[in-house]
């Protein structure tokens, strides 16, 4: 449960990031994939919902666009 959460922590981070190197990209591929897969084996009982959907989404965005926390529309 620990790594799970150890695990998301680094996801928000890279996410939150302002600058994504490219040899970050892949590690952030693989933290995605372990994310899920063992938040699927820790709760295998509870369906995931959409946003965890979404994780598998962000490498393209981020590959596409850049740094998501420089094309959100949320206003600071």
């Amino acid at each position: 449960m620990w790594q799970l959460m150890i695990n998301l922590r680094e996801i928000v981070d890279l996410v939150c990031s302002p600058r994504i190197l490219h040899e970050q990209i892949e590690y952030f591929q693989d933290l995605i994939n372990l994310y899920l897969s063992s938040r699927q084996n820790l709760f295998p009982e509870q369906r995931m919902e959409p946003k965890h959907h979404y994780l598998t989404h962000y490498l393209r965005l981020i590959t596409q666009f850049g740094p998501l926390m420089k094309v959100w529309t949320l206003a600071l």
